[in-house]
């Protein structure tokens, strides 16, 4: 029982930061419109926090592991192989934070139920993933039902849906950039592990583009105008969604990881309605639905797509739904470590990460990982 509570508490932790921070960040960007300002913001905080948690507790941080002999990452070569992904992950903070300028929470959530296929889809590009027919099927019905969500949207903003898009393919870059740059050289991250990696560097460069594009828009009045406690409130939530991820992913399985970001996902959407004053309509209720329902399909099917691919789609579905532990992946162990099934990546800023929160190989493997690496997603998108 005690195990089952504290299941609960860091599950109800983790789903409650994401939503507070996503809201968060689109309350301050209504006033407060520099979506690259509040980008640094949020890492140079997170790089703060993360290297105090370092000096309290390395090894909640460590990047190399003693019992595989494998050393920790030095200065020049977390900069050589963290620099790419930090760019990407610049990218597409930024232009998740400029969408939600543009739409609505809601939508810009429903639009991220397409991040799992956006990183299976960069992925074959990547050569990480093989292309399957059955898999491709199951991608179309999840593209179908966010068509049908975007028909719905009451507040329909072209940019504002480019700029959401490019956030959701810059993510799914990043994931596949951690595929090829960390895990092909033994390299497997936490979210804190992760933050230490990117943060620093994506201050740097956010900086920089701040800097440069928008270098007026920060003075102490306008800091003043919008608070000093609540920007600090704002990064120090940012961090501690990292925190709350890492927790939960210590004592959760894969699958009720991957259930509690469906519950998280429409927390989101039902906040941003009560809150901000967002509106959803019946019809992108339904597109979402087919959306979510086609996410499920793709978990399944992207596990063992040749089965899908010789009975077909819809009568391999029917096999599973009559006899799925005849179809499930043997167990490795207890733990998200062992477990081989799909998330929903994306919440995953930092962030959500991540989001709830991916990495891949075959069919995006290792649970712990995968929300590892999507954890930095959820915080700012």
């Amino acid at each position: 029982m005690a195990s089952t509570w504290k299941i609960v508490g860091a599950l109800a932790c983790t789903i409650s930061m994401s939503a507070t921070m996503i809201i968060f960040n689109a309350s301050l960007l209504q006033g407060f419109r520099h979506p690259v300002w509040l980008t640094f913001w949020h890492q140079s905080v997170s790089t703060a926090c993360v290297v105090l948690v370092r000096c309290l507790k390395p090894s909640l941080v460590s990047t190399g592991d003693e019992a595989e002999g494998r050393p920790a990452l030095t200065f020049f070569s977390a900069l050589r192989l963290g620099f790419p992904i930090a760019a990407t992950q610049c990218l597409g903070l930024i232009a998740g934070n400029t969408a939600v300028m543009y739409l609505s929470v809601g939508f810009c959530q429903m639009i991220k139920a397409w991040t799992a296929s956006a990183v299976y889809v960069v992925g074959c590009f990547c050569g990480l993933q093989h292309w399957s027919i059955a898999v491709a099927k199951t991608l179309l019905l999840i593209t179908f039902g966010l068509m049908v969500t975007s028909a719905g949207e009451v507040k329909f903003d072209p940019y504002g849906f480019l700029m959401q898009v490019t956030a959701l393919f810059s993510e799914a870059c990043r994931i596949n950039l951690v595929e090829i740059r960390l895990k092909s050289a033994g390299y497997k991250l936490n979210p804190l592990s992760s933050v230490m990696l990117t943060a620093p560097i994506a201050s740097v460069l956010l900086l920089i583009i701040g800097l440069v594009t928008d270098g007026d828009a920060i003075t102490p009045e306008v800091i003043q105008e919008v608070g000093e406690v609540k920007l600090l409130a704002n990064g120090l939530v940012a961090f501690l969604l990292n925190v709350a991820i890492f927790l939960a992913i210590q004592v959760c399985s894969g699958l009720v990881y991957s259930l509690a970001g469906i519950v998280k996902d429409i927390s989101i959407i039902s906040g941003s309605v009560l809150i901000l004053g967002s509106q959803v309509s019946m019809m992108q209720v339904l597109g979402y639905s087919i959306a979510l329902g086609g996410i499920q399909i793709y978990g399944i099917v992207s596990r063992e797509p040749s089965r899908f691919q010789d009975s077909g789609l819809v009568r391999g579905l029917w096999q599973h739904m009559r006899n799925p532990a005849a179809h499930m992946v043997a167990p490795e162990g207890v733990g998200m470590e062992k477990s081989k099934l799909e998330t929903d990546s994306a919440d995953l800023e930092l962030g959500k990460m991540g989001d709830v929160t991916g990495d891949t190989t075959g069919s995006i493997r290792d649970s712990r990982e995968r929300h590892a690496l999507v954890a930095t997603k959820d915080e700012c998108d």
